[in-house]
């Protein structure tokens, strides 16, 4: 399904790009409230909305207030979904904005897995880029091996890099 104009979106919705909020400026159905922030969150941990019957996210529509054009991937440089404030949002990659996620549950750092090789314990740094998992070396603790993984995510996604 094709997303509305930016001109369709411009009639309804205000964007503020300090705070993050879109507001409604026209109503656009019988449940809308002209000034009400629009959009709610979702289990998901984003805010999203809808026009002409199609489910938009607050940052995208953030994004094509502000540019005038419809983003691929937007990403919230704190990880913080609900954050829509201009400073917070840059364009990116899927890659990009997977590089900035931070670790999964469990005690070990991002990029680092555990190996029991012959009953000696090791703890590789790895990484993924375009699809391919890079080994960045075997370590002995996990300190030593998150470092590796840092200076690898430096390399590789820049400004995108997350170590935590």
């Amino acid at each position: 399904m094709k997303r509305p104009s930016i001109d369709r979106i411009r009639e309804f919705i205000a964007y503020e790009p300090e705070t993050g909020n879109l507001r409604w400026i026209k109503k656009y159905c019988y449940k809308i409230v002209v000034g009400q922030i629009a959009g709610s969150v979702k289990k998901h941990g984003y805010i999203a909305l809808q026009i002409d019957g199609m489910r938009l996210y607050a940052h995208h529509v953030a994004w094509a207030w502000m540019t005038g054009e419809w983003p691929t991937e937007v990403d919230h440089k704190d990880c913080n979904g609900l954050n829509n404030r201009w400073e917070n949002l840059r364009e990116a990659t899927r890659q990009l904005n997977n590089a900035n996620i931070r670790k999964y549950r469990g005690s070990l750092p991002k990029g680092v897995i555990m190996v029991n090789k012959n009953g000696r314990i090791s703890y590789n740094a790895r990484i993924t880029v375009n699809g391919k998992q890079i080994h960045l070396g075997a370590h002995k603790t996990p300190e030593l091996a998150s470092i590796a993984y840092l200076e690898g995510a430096k390399k590789y996604y820049g400004e995108f890099a997350r170590a935590s």
